[in-house]
C-alpha cells in the first residue's frame, strides 16, 4: 500500500468518480419562487413536469418539502446558496424523506446548494445515484441514514456537504444506523470533503457518524458524533471501504470503537484520530500514515474541548501548524491535506501561516447549467488576494483558467486554454489563489 502514500491527496482538484451527465437533445431550465410566482408553483410540479436533462433554479426562501424524483436525471439548483434556500420537512417524522431520488435510469441528478432539514431522512437514494454537493442536511430523524441514506445499489456521490445533528434511532426489528450517512451493501458511494459532525444513533444502533458497508470515504471531517452502540464516529460492517485522508476527532461510543469500528475489513491509511472516547478504532490497526494528533481547528483554539454547537465551516479550517495541511504529517509522509477543509482560520481572528485573516473567496455561477457560454462572478472578501478560476473536468485535470473583469466576473464559452470545445459533462470550478479554496459544481450541456 505504501505506494499509494506518493500521491497527494487532491480535494477540490479532483472529482474522481464524477461522471459526466448524459447527453439530451434539448432541455429546458425552470424557475421556482418562495411565493409561487416562478414557472411552476411549487418544486415538487417543476420535478413532475420535468425531463430528464432539465434544471431546476430555486430562488431564496422557506420551502416546505418531501420531494420526490423518479425515473429520471434532473439538476435541483438553488440560485443564492444553503444560508438562503431551505427545504424543510416541517418536523413531519412520518412523511418520508425531504428530497427522495427514486429509481434513477441513469446517473446524472444534481442537488445543490440547499439546506435540507427536520424531516424523516434529509435525502434517500434508492436505486439512485445523483451528486449531492454543497448541501446543509441537519436535524433529521430516522431508522437507517437520517442525514443521507443510500439503498438498493444506490452510488451516490457525496461530496463537500455539511451533514449535522441528525439522529437514527432503533426502531422495531432491526437497528438503525448512520446517524449522519448509511450506505448499505449494494451502494458504493463516494464520500467527499463533508464535513460530518454532531450527528448521532440512539437505542440500539451501530455508527454516530457514518455506516458505510463498500464504497470510498476521503477527506472528510468527522467530529463529535456519538452512537449508543458501537462506532461513535464510523461503522464499516463488511467489506471494501476505502477509508483515507479523514480526520476523525472528538467521537463518542457508549459500547466499543469510539472512532471507528470495522467488523470485517477496510483499507485505511493517512488519518489523523484523535481524543475519541477510550479508543481511536477497534476491529482494526491504524493503517499506514495513520496518525494521532490535535488537527488545530480554528474554531477550537489549542487542544480546547469541541464546541458541538458550532458547525460552519470556518471552524473546522485548520490553523497554521497543522499536522493535517498538506507537508505538516508527523512523519513526514506524503498524504496531502487531510480532512475537508484547508488552513485559514478566515472568520475567527486566528492569524495563518502568512499573518492575514483574508474572508473566503465564493463563487456563483449563471446559467449552471451552460449551453454556449456562462458568468462566473468571483465575490472576494476584504483582504483577499484578486482570484482566478480553474475549470477541472471530472478525471481533475485543469482545462481552462480564467481572469476576472474589473466588474468581478469571468466569463467562459466552454473551451479549453488551447481553444478547444469541451464535451458536456460536470466539471468543478475553484478559486486559486485565495484564503479558501472555494469551489462549484458546473454543468456543461
Amino acid at each position: 500500500m505504501h505506494h499509494r502514500l506518493q500521491h497527494p491527496l487532491r480535494r477540490f482538484t479532483c472529482l474522481i468518480g464524477l461522471t459526466a451527465a448524459p447527453l439530451v437533445a434539448s432541455s429546458s431550465t425552470w424557475t421556482i419562487h418562495a411565493d409561487g410566482t416562478g414557472d411552476y408553483p411549487t418544486i415538487q410540479e417543476a420535478i413532475d413536469h420535468a425531463a430528464t436533462g432539465d434544471t431546476i433554479l430555486v430562488t431564496p426562501g422557506r420551502y416546505p418539502a418531501h420531494l420526490w424524483i423518479e425515473s429520471k436525471s434532473i439538476v435541483l439548483v438553488s440560485t443564492e446558496g444553503p444560508e438562503a434556500t431551505i427545504l424543510t420537512g416541517e418536523g413531519r417524522r412520518d412523511a418520508g424523506p425531504v428530497v427522495h431520488f427514486f429509481f434513477e435510469e441513469a446517473s446524472g441528478s444534481v442537488i445543490e446548494g440547499f439546506t435540507i432539514e427536520d424531516g424523516e431522512t434529509g435525502i434517500q437514494c434508492t436505486s439512485a445515484s445523483p451528486l449531492i454537493y454543497g448541501n446543509l442536511i441537519r436535524r433529521n430523524q430516522s431508522a437507517l441514514g437520517a442525514g443521507v441514506c443510500c439503498i438498493f445499489g444506490s452510488r451516490a456521490r457525496i461530496v463537500e456537504n455539511r451533514i449535522v445533528e441528525n439522529r437514527t434511532s432503533y426502531h422495531c426489528c432491526f437497528p438503525s444506523r448512520g446517524g449522519g450517512i448509511y450506505a448499505d451493501e449494494d451502494s458504493a458511494v463516494l464520500v467527499r470533503g463533508n464535513l460530518i459532525a454532531g450527528n448521532r444513533c440512539a437505542g440500539e444502533c451501530l455508527g454516530g457518524g457514518i455506516s458505510c458497508f463498500v464504497g470510498e470515504i476521503q477527506g472528510n471531517t468527522i467530529v463529535g458524533n456519538a452512537s449508543d452502540g458501537p462506532g461513535g464516529g464510523v461503522e464499516l460492517p463488511y467489506l471494501g471501504v476505502t477509508f483515507f485522508g479523514n480526520i476523525v476527532a472528538w467521537n463518542r461510543s457508549a459500547e466499543f470503537g469510539d472512532g471507528i469500528v470495522v467488523f470485517r475489513s477496510a483499507d485505511l491509511f493517512c488519518n489523523d484520530f484523535w481524543a475519541n472516547g477510550e479508543e481511536d478504532y477497534w476491529g482494526v490497526e491504524p493503517g499506514d500514515g495513520d496518525f494521532s494528533a490535535d488537527p488545530l481547528f480554528c474554531g477550537f483554539p489549542g487542544a480546547g474541548r469541541l464546541d458541538p454547537a458550532i458547525y460552519d465551516s470556518s471552524s473546522f479550517e485548520l490553523r497554521a501548524g497543522s499536522p493535517c495541511i498538506e507537508g505538516h504529517h508527523p512523519d513526514g509522509i506524503a498524504c496531502g491535506g487531510i480532512g475537508a477543509y484547508l488552513e485559514g482560520c478566515s472568520k475567527r481572528g486566528i492569524a495563518t501561516a502568512g499573518g492575514t485573516n483574508a474572508v473566503p473567496s465564493k463563487i456563483r455561477i449563471f446559467p449552471n447549467p451552460m449551453r454556449g457560454a456562462t458568468s462566473i462572478r468571483l465575490a472576494q472578501g476584504p483582504g483577499a488576494e484578486s482570484p482566478i478560476a480553474e475549470i477541472f473536468n471530472a478525471a481533475g485535470r485543469r482545462v481552462a483558467r480564467l481572469h476576472p473583469e474589473p466588474s468581478g466576473f469571468a466569463h467562459w464559452q466552454g473551451r479549453t486554454d488551447a481553444g478547444d470545445l469541451v464535451p458536456a459533462g460536470i466539471y468543478f470550478v475553484r478559486l486559486s489563489p485565495g484564503s479558501f479554496p472555494a469551489g462549484s459544481i458546473l454543468v456543461v450541456r
